[in-house]
């Protein structure tokens, strides 16, 4: 008598607005394609890492990685600005408190040790703007270093300064944006998360076509 094994299951694809408690609370494995738009230094211990990914939809969500040996895995393989197919992913509850999220979603997705990424090969047309922006009027209510999607014309674009002592020393641009209406402003403050010869803003004059700042 001959034994078969059982052909491993179809990964179940999820777009970040599609997750529900029943993801969560099943400890279910998901697979998604995504776009890398922030990817963030690991911290000073080297054992917790964030990303913040976009689905094909526009929609973004908060992924982490924990451990020494995971954040080491994870910081060579994913960039920011390129698409990943990533299968294994476990959907969870964002449990921090509002204050010290990156975006607002109430889901968050974690990187394991089974975590598989490949590059995405499936041509999916990824937006290249969000689904949605947050009105002017509201950026001010968002918690401080919260990631939020403006449209705007610059009116001003300060020069690049070094804030702070070694090894604390951070770059700092001063931006203000004013909306379609020309009725509000916003006074952004720019720290750059990169080294200088890899950070595209601080090694132009003048501001690229699309940046991602923090309020």
């Amino acid at each position: 008598m001959r034994i078969f094994a059982a052909p491993p299951p179809p990964p179940m694809f999820k777009d970040f607005d599609d997750i529900a408690m029943d993801d969560v609370f099943t400890n279910a494995k998901f697979s998604i394609c995504v776009r890398v738009i922030v990817k963030f230094p690991a911290n000073r211990y080297g054992d917790d890492m964030h990303f913040i990914l976009m689905d094909k939809t526009g929609a973004k969500i908060e992924a982490i990685v924990a451990g020494n040996e995971q954040v080491n895995r994870f910081k060579h393989i994913l960039e920011s600005g390129k698409n990943y197919t990533i299968h294994n992913v476990t959907f969870h509850l964002n449990a921090e408190d509002i204050v010290f999220r990156n975006i607002g979603h109430t889901f968050e997705c974690a990187f394991d040790r089974k975590t598989n990424v490949i590059n995405c090969t499936m041509g999916i047309p990824f937006p290249l703007y969000p689904t949605e922006f947050t009105p002017y009027q509201e950026v001010h209510a968002r918690p401080n270093k919260t990631f939020v999607d403006i449209v705007g014309i610059v009116v001003y674009y300060g020069d690049l300064e070094i804030v702070g002592r070694y090894p604390y020393a951070e770059q700092y641009r001063e931006v203000i944006f004013m909306d379609l209406r020309m009725s509000r402003y916003i006074r952004a403050h720019h720290h750059c998360m990169e080294p200088r010869s890899q950070c595209s803003c601080c090694t132009s004059a003048n501001p690229p076509e699309s940046i991602k700042w923090r309020d």
